[in-house]
């Protein structure tokens, strides 16, 4: 996710990553950043199992009612058998409802149904039409 945060910034925007040990940190430092209004918060598709959903929920939910997008980042893929894999991989015990996308990170050549991690964060924060699993290529 480290990789994530940094791959923001170099697009110009702001992003702050934070490291936790235990699931209970995770949602700290969550809810702490619901309460300082991000426009997103990018958490790896790992922090959501079934056993630790109902944990996530009030948080999912705070964000929700604070306007604050999440997104569910998948780890990057390296070749074209890890890619078809990773884009098969699109559940989360998780209703859509609480979170605005699945980002599938991928190395690959850009396509039409591909996204720039730019394009991805702003198609999020200006809630403009797109799919829940977006497929992310390096710019």
């Amino acid at each position: 996710m480290r990789k994530v945060a940094n791959d923001i910034e170099k697009t110009g925007i702001v992003a702050r990553y934070r490291s936790a040990t235990s699931i209970d940190e995770q949602i700290s430092l969550a809810q702490s950043a619901i309460a300082a209004y991000p426009r997103i918060i990018v958490l790896p598709k790992d922090t959501l199992t079934e056993s630790t959903v109902k944990k996530w929920m009030p948080v999912l939910i705070s964000a929700r009612s604070h306007g604050v997008a999440i997104v569910i980042a998948q780890s990057i893929s390296h070749g074209a058998a890890d890619a078809a894999h990773a884009t098969h991989q699109t559940s989360v015990p998780v209703s859509e409802k609480y979170y605005a996308a699945l980002w599938n990170f991928e190395r690959s050549t850009a396509t039409k149904d591909t996204y720039s991690l730019f394009k991805a964060a702003m198609t999020i924060v200006e809630d403009k039409p797109h799919n829940t699993v977006m497929t992310i290529v390096k710019d």
